[in-house]
């Protein structure tokens, strides 16, 4: 067989996408793991005795983790190097961010951000619409989810929608948006408290500068309809039942 010489890329939705895109991330992979193996640079661990890792592969994206020291960054970036000119695919090192520990110093942040040219995250952003990082305030790290509650139901005029409409809405868009999140973090209390309370004012028609009389407890409106109330789910028992559902698949 003779050699195949290409002469145009692959148009939008080809078939052969896929494959060369699974091809080139088991690559990326394979080389991080053998740099890995000879103790060029080395992963994280999350106890003493268990094995460290080094990448974590998502889609078109990847987590390197190694200590912040310059030799094994430097390893790390010869690496990359490495993958891009047998890949010819070149990182966006603009859409790339780099994360130290609390312990690492201010000298070996600049240094390391200098090797690599990458910026230094400040703060903890969103990855997929869920934290990046765990912090210990729980209430900031998802105070966003309040946040988008609320704009959503103030995007919405009340006035316009009868109890059947507001009761389609709660159910299906503001109820729904807190799946994703909840299947994977334990939410605080405090940030369910204060959703359900919006989600209260805007079923009684209730604004910041009018407050109206509530004449049933959101708790009686969560009860199932065969009882006579409005079926609204119980975001902390939801919540529960999201993450029990996901230790279900763990057990089985």
């Amino acid at each position: 067989m003779g050699s195949l010489v290409p002469e145009r890329g692959l148009r939008h939705r080809d078939l052969l996408s896929p494959y060369l895109f699974v091809i080139c991330a088991h690559g990326l992979s394979e080389i991080l793991s053998h740099y890995e193996r000879d103790n060029l640079f080395k992963g994280v661990s999350i106890a003493k005795n268990c094995p460290s890792i080094s990448h974590l592969c998502f889609a078109d994206d990847n987590l390197i983790f190694c200590r912040a020291r310059p030799e094994e960054c430097a390893q790390l970036r010869c690496c990359m190097l490495l993958y891009s000119k047998a890949s010819r695919q070149f990182i966006n090192f603009e859409k790339s961010v780099l994360y130290f520990s609390l312990n690492t110093s201010g000298a070996s942040k600049r240094d390391i951000c200098s090797l690599f040219g990458i910026l230094q995250m400040e703060g903890h952003d969103l990855y997929l619409g869920l934290p990046t990082f765990s912090l210990r305030n729980k209430r900031l790290q998802f105070g966003y989810i309040r946040d988008q509650v609320v704009k959503k139901l103030r995007g919405w005029k009340k006035r316009l929608f009868s109890q059947g409409g507001k009761e389609v809405l709660l159910k299906s868009i503001i109820q729904a948006i807190l799946t994703y999140v909840m299947s994977c973090f334990i939410i605080p209390d405090t940030i369910i408290n204060e959703i359900e309370a919006v989600c209260a004012h805007f079923w009684w028609g209730s604004t910041p500068s009018h407050m109206r009389m509530h004449w049933i407890t959101w708790d009686d409106l969560c009860q199932p309809k065969a009882l006579g109330d409005m079926g609204f789910r119980d975001l902390s028992i939801f919540n529960q039942a999201l993450l029990g559902k996901q230790v279900w698949r763990f057990l089985q």
